[in-house]
């Protein structure tokens, strides 16, 4: 999908969602942790602020299987062969109706149910008879792109930590403003004077104590505590901490618009 696209309608779009429940703090906590980890952002990402604009809404089909540019879903059962595919119910459970795109033109792809049959949750399979009648569209409202909207760097994911040459000179912006929320230049110093210490064909990296392997089948910060450096870890977890953060508030000002507009249409 290219060139501009007229978003879905705000009221449309709270239409659609109607029976969507909003996330409780524990979806909204267990997404930032699924999103800071669903990729490899440490490659793909700048690691120094201002970051790259991750957008935030509800998907009435978050979680499912779609048939690539086609309106056609049905639930996940599987694990798929990206580390983020993760089986509907585990999702659901997990992160409710939350999704993400990372475009920024506003082009996400939306699944619009044009039947009373297909709203939430009724699709069981792919076919054309149970699907046929669905539309794709991209984009979400744009009080919702705008009010979803969190800058985020390749530091939020936990293997920033095992790899010092991330960290490098040559990838480094000329002036780089280090958050204040996570210690500011000072604190920026000390990450690098770690890395360069990593680089050392002297050092000997210690062991990071695991006292538990995670439970959760999804992408998060545990399925990599043995592969960072302990000491580099603790460095950039305020950093990591502000930008879980940014994602939360972020799905709570689109929360707030749909709440918002929920309670007018019951007053």
């Amino acid at each position: 999908m290219s060139g501009p696209v007229d978003p879905l309608p705000l009221a449309r779009y709270i239409d659609l969602i109607a029976a969507v429940p909003l996330p409780t703090p524990e979806q909204k906590e267990h997404f930032a942790q699924y999103v800071s980890h669903a990729h490899s952002w440490y490659k793909h990402l700048s690691l120094y602020p201002p970051g790259t604009p991750f957008h935030f809404h509800l998907d009435w089909f978050a979680g499912c299987e779609r048939e690539h540019g086609t309106p056609l879903i049905k639930n996940r059962t599987e694990p798929g062969f990206h580390d983020n595919a993760i089986p509907t119910d585990v999702y659901r459970a997990a992160f409710g109706y939350l999704a993400y795109s990372r475009r920024p033109d506003n082009t996400a792809p939306l699944v619009i149910p044009a039947a009373k049959e297909t709203r939430v949750g009724a699709l069981e399979d792919s076919t054309p008879e149970a699907c046929g009648a669905n539309i794709l569209i991209y984009g979400v409202p744009r009080e919702i792109f705008e009010a979803g909207t969190a800058r985020l760097t390749g530091a939020m994911h936990t293997l920033s930590a095992a790899m010092p040459w991330l960290w490098d000179e040559d990838g480094r912006p000329d002036l780089v403003d280090w958050p204040l929320e996570s210690g500011g230049l000072a604190a920026l110093e000390r990450i690098l004077d770690r890395c360069r210490e990593m680089l050392r064909s002297s050092f000997k990296r210690e062991e990071t104590r695991i006292t538990q392997w995670p439970l959760e089948n999804y992408p998060h910060s545990g399925h990599h505590a043995g592969l960072v450096d302990p000491v580099l870890d603790e460095l950039l977890a305020p950093e990591r901490r502000r930008q879980r953060v940014l994602i939360i508030q972020a799905i709570d000002r689109v929360c707030e618009v749909i709440e918002d507009q929920r309670s007018r249409r019951g007053s």
